[in-house]
């Protein structure tokens, strides 16, 4: 019998089948031949000189079935009959001579078994049945008799197509009840052995044990949950590990973790954790606490981050993006040198008329541009014309502003105009009226030096007799302080 198991475990090593684990639900019907090895052992008793054996008997074979549930994984519920005939090979004689139990001939055997079998599986074709069972052994013809008996069986189950199998085993049946016990025999006990090879339906079975839609035999996952999708090897996202950190891709949200790197429950390593969830990671991420929701570039920043100029004011705040390096800023991101407090467009440090009205043109120097193509009826204001006080003196502005006022008049010869002065009610009317006229004499000198024909215009101080606000405030004192050009053609 070893050369037959050792003969079908070679087989099953070359021949490849599907996997093999049984689901509970699944039905085994099976048809065997067998041979039975019976106990022939014996003892001596009272009036005999020989030993005697138990049974006596012909080892013979026969036929049988089987039924099997399996109702765990790879656990079944067996039942089986087997029926053979045989006789006795030997009469029994006693010391006289005397024939004391005659051979026979026509004995009927009836094997029923009820147990458990195990199928342990070895590869992808072939499983170890181990059983275990209660036998009765029920002997009919020319013997009546019956035997209670308790066994074991050992063999190998070969899947050769999705619901059929091989099985080939040997069975042990101890009996403790033998139907030999008579007067005076020594035998109280049998040991029967015997060896069956067969085939089985398994109805029920089926080689995609998880129900995927991928056979076993090409699974590499082979306990997909139910309802998961799976690819060609039949694996869900559930059960794959694409970069083999240890998470399962449904669970990883890093999915590209570098080989070797540890992680955390969620898949990922140092190097790819986004805490702020920016979709750039920790380890590239210049700017690790971005609001939810704002785009970031490659570097991880958003608008509300980012500080191209470097001087400390994110560029969303900052008012002066191009700060130069080094240079201290307030918290609108400006420095000395960009801040625009009359907001022209000039910065301070270059705006050379830095209280330029709101809305009013600027050149380069950040003061106003006259235009002098047609002077209003009610007079032509000079911004920015300013005197130091007391003095007709022009300023350094006061005479960028003129300079660029007398390009106008040289291109407009037709124009004729008077220049006024004006103060405020400030000191005496005599002294305001000789310094307003002062002043409006210093700006004609002026344009005439300018390349403007000094007989198109004419100079005359007016004192504070013609105020444009109230005196009383002191914005009004600085409306009033002015030099006009009216056009008198």
């Amino acid at each position: 019998m070893r050369r037959i198991l050792l003969g079908a475990s070679l087989l099953a090593t070359v021949v490849a089948s599907p996997a093999l684990a049984q689901k509970p639900g699944v039905v085994e019907l099976g048809a065997f031949g067998r041979w039975n090895f019976w106990d022939n052992s014996g003892g001596t008793a009272a009036g005999f000189t020989e030993p005697r054996p138990a049974y006596g008997l012909t080892n013979t074979g026969g036929v049988g079935g089987r039924l099997g549930i399996f109702f765990l994984k790879n656990l079944s519920l067996e039942v089986s009959g087997a029926y053979a005939e045989t006789k006795r090979k030997d009469a029994i004689i006693g010391d006289d001579t005397t024939v004391v139990f005659p051979a026979q001939q026509g004995i009927h055997n009836w094997l029923l078994r009820g147990g458990l079998t195990y199928f342990a599986p070895l590869n992808q074709s072939l499983s170890l049945a181990i059983g275990g069972h209660y036998a009765r052994n029920i002997w009919g013809g020319t013997e009546d008799a019956d035997e209670d008996m308790a066994g074991g069986s050992l063999g190998l189950r070969w899947n050769v197509a999705e619901k059929v199998a091989l099985r080939l085993e040997g069975t042990a049946d101890y009996g403790w009840s033998p139907y030999v016990e008579r007067p005076n025999y020594a035998v109280s006990s049998v040991l029967n052995f015997g060896a069956q090879a067969g085939a089985s339906v398994l109805i029920g079975n089926t080689w995609d044990s998880d129900g995927d839609g991928v056979r076993d035999k090409g699974d590499l996952c082979p306990n997909t949950p139910k309802g998961e999708s799976v690819d060609a090897n039949g694996c869900s996202e559930s059960q794959k590990d694409d970069d083999n950190d240890g998470v399962k891709n449904n669970a990883d949200r890093c999915p590209s973790t570098p080989a070797g790197e540890a992680v955390d429950s969620d898949g990922c390593s140092e190097s790819q954790k986004d805490a702020d969830g920016d979709r750039v990671p920790n380890s590239r991420d210049r700017c690790p606490n971005t609001p939810a929701g704002e785009a970031v570039d490659a570097n991880g920043c958003s608008e509300s981050q980012k500080d191209d100029d470097r001087d400390g004011v994110n560029n969303r705040a900052d008012r002066c993006p191009n700060t130069p390096a080094g240079e201290k800023v307030d918290a609108a991101g400006c420095s000395d040198s960009q801040k625009d407090d009359d907001r022209d467009g000039v910065a301070n440090s270059r705006d050379k008329c830095p209280n330029t009205p709101a809305g009013r043109q600027v050149d380069a120097e950040g003061c106003p541009v006259p235009e002098v193509r047609v002077i209003p009826r009610e007079g032509l204001v000079l911004e920015g014309v300013t005197f130091a006080s007391g003095s007709a003196r022009l300023s350094t502005n006061a005479r960028t502003i003129l300079k660029k006022v007398a390009e106008s008049l040289r291109e407009n010869p037709e124009v004729q105009f008077e220049v006024q002065g004006h103060t405020d009610n400030t000191g005496s009317k005599a002294t305001n009226t000789r310094l307003s006229q002062a002043r409006a004499k210093a700006v004609l000198d002026y344009f005439v030096s300018q390349g403007v024909s000094e007989s198109r215009m004419t100079a005359k101080g007016y004192g504070p007799d013609q105020p444009l606000a109230d005196n009383s405030t002191r914005e009004g004192r600085e409306r009033n302080r002015r030099v006009v050009l009216v056009q008198t053609n």
